[in-house]
């Protein structure tokens, strides 16, 4: 019944699958890099015994500071590593607390993504005074590195 209606489908309806071109499949693995890189993390932390669900907070904090950094410099290098910096500060203090404090993964990971919300939200809202999305004026995109492979 499945083979008889997916040929009926691919008879009748090619449009369908006209819809999933190269540049489609291109534009979704660019766009879901930075979860799949997130999952990964995950993923280690779960191998080494960490239930580590903090990931978003990190990537918020990150992104956050990293468009401060390249608002206050000018500097698209800086602000990269100004996020990754401060990304690093935010898991210090999460091993800080399920390390040392012997603090619930769970119950850190929870407050460390709520933590980073408010942080965010509210100091986009004192130092930008916008709400929402922003995009500094002198943000230039980093240049393309060739690998060969």
């Amino acid at each position: 019944m499945l083979n008889t209606f997916l040929k009926n489908l691919i008879k009748n309806d090619m449009e369908f699958f006209n819809l999933f071109d190269v540049e489609l499949i291109i534009a979704t693995i660019r766009i879901s890099n930075p979860i799949i890189l997130a999952a990964l993390g995950g993923l280690i932390c779960f191998k080494c015994g960490v239930f580590n669900i903090a990931l978003e907070g990190k990537m918020l904090i990150g992104s956050f500071f990293g468009l401060y950094f390249v608002e206050l410099t000018g500097n698209t290098w800086l602000g990269l590593a100004g996020g990754m910096v401060s990304g690093v500060i935010v898991s210090l203090v999460f091993s800080l607390f399920t390390i040392k404090f012997k603090a619930d993964d769970i119950i850190t990971s929870i407050a460390i993504n709520l933590f980073s919300i408010g942080l965010t939200g509210y100091t986009l809202k004192v130092v930008f005074g916008i709400s929402g999305q922003y995009r500094p004026k002198n943000l230039k995109s980093i240049e393309n590195i060739d690998l060969e492979i």
